[in-house]
């Protein structure tokens, strides 16, 4: 009886001890979407092409150009006009606001093209040797995008 009873209350012990399910907050996946320009876009596509431009303290291997496109046809091989938001960030793992970071979204209207940082965040959250996971936050006046995206790494 005493063998039982010590068993009942190990069991009961290894029960109260079972670690608890909380649910974790669910990543945002959605794709880098917003208002550019009074117009409405979606990111249907992302590459990455390479940099040949120094920015800040960082130079041209330093830095991730990603390009994104409301085509899902616009691959490594279009023609840079066709993307209508370019990322330029560091290379690595991280948070990157302000200084290291800046966005360019190209202005339907004009050769000209609005470039911000400020007010905006790039994650970069995954690198591997043919792609590159994150996330974009940017606003600037009246056109702002936010969501997730998966750059090809264009060789």
């Amino acid at each position: 009886m005493k063998v039982k009873f010590y068993l009942l209350f190990v069991l009961i012990f290894i029960l109260s001890c079972k670690k608890k399910d909380n649910p974790q907050p669910e990543a945002s996946t959605a794709p880098v979407s917003g208002k550019i320009y009074s117009s409405t876009f979606t990111a249907q596509n992302a590459v990455i092409r390479n940099v040949s431009f120094s920015y800040q303290n960082y130079k041209p291997e330093d830095l991730f150009a990603i390009y994104l496109s409301e085509n899902k046809g616009d691959d490594c091989s279009a023609d840079l006009s066709k993307f209508a938001v370019r990322l330029s960030v560091p290379k690595k793992i991280g948070k990157f606001t302000e200084n290291d970071i800046y966005v360019l979204i190209e202005d339907p209207n004009s050769t000209d093209g609005a470039l911000f940082s400020s007010d905006s965040v790039i994650e970069i959250t995954s690198i591997t040797a043919d792609k590159v996971t994150g996330k974009v936050d940017a606003k600037f006046e009246n056109s702002y995008i936010k969501g997730s995206f998966e750059a090809k790494i264009c060789q």
